[in-house]
Protein backbone atom coordinates (compact mmCIF):
# COMPACT_ATOMS: atom_id res chain seq x y z
CA UNK A 1 0.00 0.00 0.00
CA UNK A 2 1.51 3.90 -0.94
CA UNK A 3 1.61 5.72 2.05
CA UNK A 4 -0.29 9.46 2.12
CA UNK A 5 0.00 12.55 3.86
CA UNK A 6 -2.76 15.10 4.27
CA UNK A 7 -1.50 18.53 4.41
CA UNK A 8 -3.29 20.61 7.42
CA UNK A 9 -5.57 21.89 5.26
CA UNK A 10 -7.03 18.64 3.93
CA UNK A 11 -7.21 17.82 7.89
CA UNK A 12 -8.95 20.99 9.19
CA UNK A 13 -11.41 20.42 5.65
CA UNK A 14 -12.09 17.04 7.13
CA UNK A 15 -12.37 17.79 10.16
CA UNK A 16 -15.39 21.12 9.66
CA UNK A 17 -16.82 18.10 7.66
CA UNK A 18 -16.65 16.08 10.61
CA UNK A 19 -17.69 18.67 13.31
CA UNK A 20 -20.68 19.82 10.81
CA UNK A 21 -22.32 16.11 10.94
CA UNK A 22 -21.92 16.34 14.55
CA UNK A 23 -23.59 19.01 15.27
CA UNK A 24 -25.94 18.79 12.30
CA UNK A 25 -27.08 15.42 13.08
CA UNK A 26 -25.30 13.35 15.68
CA UNK A 27 -21.85 12.16 16.78
CA UNK A 28 -22.95 8.13 15.64
CA UNK A 29 -23.64 9.63 12.19
CA UNK A 30 -19.96 11.77 12.80
CA UNK A 31 -18.07 8.52 13.03
CA UNK A 32 -20.27 5.79 11.19
CA UNK A 33 -19.31 5.33 7.28
CA UNK A 34 -21.62 2.66 6.55
CA UNK A 35 -24.36 5.68 6.39
CA UNK A 36 -23.06 6.24 2.99
CA UNK A 37 -24.88 5.61 0.19
CA UNK A 38 -24.14 3.05 -2.95
CA UNK A 39 -23.49 4.73 -5.99
CA UNK A 40 -24.06 2.16 -8.17
CA UNK A 41 -24.70 4.10 -11.42
CA UNK A 42 -20.52 4.93 -11.00
CA UNK A 43 -19.40 1.68 -9.38
CA UNK A 44 -21.29 -0.73 -7.16
CA UNK A 45 -17.76 -0.86 -4.71
CA UNK A 46 -18.45 2.99 -4.55
CA UNK A 47 -19.62 4.64 -1.16
CA UNK A 48 -20.59 8.71 -0.59
CA UNK A 49 -21.41 10.95 2.68
CA UNK A 50 -22.72 13.84 1.71
CA UNK A 51 -21.68 16.92 4.13
CA UNK A 52 -23.24 20.02 2.78
CA UNK A 53 -22.72 20.24 -1.03
CA UNK A 54 -19.41 18.09 -1.09
CA UNK A 55 -19.42 14.30 -1.37
CA UNK A 56 -16.72 12.01 0.61
CA UNK A 57 -16.93 9.40 -1.82
CA UNK A 58 -14.72 5.92 -0.40
CA UNK A 59 -14.12 2.27 -1.03
CA UNK A 60 -15.09 -0.35 1.84
CA UNK A 61 -11.85 -2.39 1.89
CA UNK A 62 -12.86 -4.39 5.03
CA UNK A 63 -15.53 -4.24 7.92
CA UNK A 64 -13.19 -1.62 9.60
CA UNK A 65 -11.23 -0.04 7.09
CA UNK A 66 -12.53 1.81 3.73
CA UNK A 67 -10.43 4.17 1.01
CA UNK A 68 -11.31 7.57 0.89
CA UNK A 69 -11.72 8.07 -3.05
CA UNK A 70 -12.57 11.66 -3.76
CA UNK A 71 -13.79 14.85 -2.05
CA UNK A 72 -16.05 16.10 -4.53
CA UNK A 73 -18.73 18.82 -4.66
CA UNK A 74 -21.97 17.66 -5.28
CA UNK A 75 -22.39 20.03 -8.52
CA UNK A 76 -19.23 18.31 -10.37
CA UNK A 77 -19.77 15.67 -13.24
CA UNK A 78 -19.14 13.03 -10.14
CA UNK A 79 -19.09 9.79 -12.54
CA UNK A 80 -15.96 10.99 -14.18
CA UNK A 81 -14.06 12.92 -12.04
CA UNK A 82 -13.92 9.73 -10.12
CA UNK A 83 -13.15 7.10 -12.50
CA UNK A 84 -10.17 9.59 -13.65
Amino acid sequence: MANYFLTYKAVEDLSEIWDYSFETWSEYQADNHDLGKNYKEISSEIYGYKSGEHIVFYRKLSEKTIEIVRFLHSKMDLKSRILE
